[in-house]
């Protein structure tokens, strides 16, 4: 059964040099968090070909688009490419769906890094 293919995040590239200040994470905008209503199981395709050593990739998802209900659903802390299937399921602990999928980016320490991503979805009713 073929999906739909969702775009959550194209290439992005979120560089820290010098003394740059930023906030301990960064979050996808809520304007581009991908709405899954209705969706059952979506794969997930994360590209990583550059991600900072301290830095932490978050698949967060929630029942509602608002900032206070989001749990972490999949980590990624190294480089590399990984699929995921995200299951709606009550219960679930890990790897588990709701109604409304982001990124988040969380790094700790003072020096310079980097983190180049793309998030792709295929989502099935």
């Amino acid at each position: 059964m073929l999906g739909e293919a969702i775009v959550l995040q194209d290439w992005q590239t979120i560089t820290r040099e010098g003394s740059a200040t930023f906030s301990p994470t960064i979050v996808q905008h809520l304007e581009r968090v991908a709405s899954l209503v209705g969706v059952k199981t979506v794969e997930v395709q994360v590209q990583v070909p550059h991600l900072t050593s301290g830095i932490t990739l978050t698949l967060e998802t929630s029942p509602a688009a608002d900032k206070l209900t989001w749990r972490t659903s999949s980590s990624i802390t190294a480089t590399g490419t990984y699929c995921k299937v995200l299951q709606r399921e009550i219960g679930r602990t890990a790897d588990f769906l709701e109604d409304y999928l982001r990124w988040r980016i969380a790094y700790s320490g003072s020096s310079d890094w980097q983190a180049c991503f793309r998030i792709v979805l295929v989502a099935r009713a």
